[in-house]
């Protein structure tokens, strides 16, 4: 029982930082492209970008990995079962967005 309250815990709160980094990541590439329209970037790319006039989405992204890493820690200690749905559900998420260096294992994903 206590497992299942640690699952659905992690799981709201996971839910909460997947939100916000998502509302986050949305205003980021916004002004990104405001700026990049602008002509203001010269070609920088967005990630180089985003660490240096966004740190607002930096921080929620930090907030977001560590919420899934919790979340992942107490399916992988109470649910083998979800789990395993939950790492096949990442590796499929990955594959589809490869980027170039391969999978995507870095792009946000809630837990529902």
């Amino acid at each position: 029982m206590a497992d299942q309250a640690r699952i659905q815990d992690s799981k709201e709160k996971f839910q909460m930082a997947f939100d916000h980094a998502v509302r986050e990541e949305q205003a980021a590439k916004a002004q990104y492209e405001q700026e990049e329209s602008a002509g203001i970037l010269a070609g920088l790319p967005f990630d180089a970008w985003v660490h240096q006039n966004y740190p607002a989405y930096i921080a929620a992204k930090h907030q977001y990995q560590a919420a899934r890493e919790f979340y992942e820690m107490a399916l992988e200690f109470g649910d083998k079962e979800g789990y395993q749905a939950w790492r096949d559900k990442v590796k499929k998420a990955a594959e589809e967005n490869m980027g170039p260096g391969g999978p995507n294992w870095d792009l946000l994903l809630g837990p529902n």
